[in-house]
Formats: structure tokens, sequence, C-alpha cells
């Protein structure tokens, strides 16, 4: 289980890189690997706010291992 404050601190600081990114250097690889990130925190922290679980997750708490 990941807290949810890890999500707030990886959307921040890809947030930092991605400025940096963008107006210091100029690298259109750089930018784009850092927006993709910023779209999955963003993904997460939706699925945490909606009470859903990410597409794959088991929806027994235990996994598979309880049979």
């Amino acid at each position: 289980m990941i807290p949810t404050a890890f999500w707030y601190f990886s959307l921040g600081g890809g947030t930092v890189l991605l400025r940096y990114a963008v107006f210091s250097l100029h690298d259109p690889v750089f930018t784009v690997g850092q927006a993709a990130g910023l779209s999955i925190y963003a993904r997460n922290l939706w699925f945490i706010r909606k009470g859903a679980k990410p597409p794959g997750a088991s929806g027994d708490p235990a996994g598979d291992a309880a049979v």
C-alpha cells in the first residue's frame, strides 16, 4: 500500500522537473517523459479520490493467495 502523500509529492516533483525541462533545457524528450509521469500521478490520485481500484488490481485485499 502506497501512502497518498507519495503521489502528491510525486506530482509536485514532476511539476518542478517539467518546468525545468520546458523553460531551461528546451528538451522535448525530457518534457514528454515528465508529462507522461504527471499524467500517471494525477490518474492515481483520481483513483484514490474516487475510491476505485486501478485496472488489474485485485478485489480481494489478501490478493490471490486466499483460496
